[in-house]
């Protein structure tokens, strides 16, 4: 399996949703088009106070997408130049499970020497069971792996 383009091709997937995040956000603080496209907007009173709020919560949210999420994964692209993923046996704990909308957010439990590691699933071969020895392929920063039976 080519691990080197898997990682890299999720790695720009999110690196170009980062980028429209940000611009968006960057859109809604300098410009007020936003605020002026709709009629009733412009008729409400506190109109600066739903602008200041808007404009925090995007910040915020821009903030911590940057802290927990692109600076892990920028951490593992740095590995990635130097081909230094991380390789893994383990028996697994629990099966591949999805999460948020569509089960777009996989995670899988894997009990590597005593430890259960929580791995976040970018492909994982089909008919992985609790106690299926596997092979787990993961960057070490974001957690972001492979899995493959063993």
């Amino acid at each position: 399996m080519n691990y080197i383009y898997m990682f890299n091709r999720f790695i720009l997937i999110v690196f170009i949703l980062y980028v429209l995040i940000v611009s968006n956000t960057v859109f809604f603080c300098i410009s007020d088009i936003p605020f002026r496209a709709d009629k009733r907007m412009q008729n409400i009173r506190n109109l600066n106070r739903i602008k200041i709020l808007v404009r925090v919560v995007l910040v915020s949210i821009t903030i911590t997408l940057s802290i927990f999420i692109m600076l892990p994964i920028y951490k593992d692209k740095q590995l990635l130049l130097h081909n230094s993923y991380e390789c893994t046996h383990g028996i697994v704990y629990q099966e591949v499970v999805g999460g948020g909308a569509y089960d777009l957010f996989k995670t899988i439990i894997v009990d590597v020497d005593g430890d259960n590691i929580n791995y976040n699933v970018l492909y994982a071969e089909k008919n992985i069971k609790k106690g299926d020895m596997v092979k787990v392929t993961y960057l070490p920063n974001s957690m972001y792996a492979i899995v493959e039976m063993d």
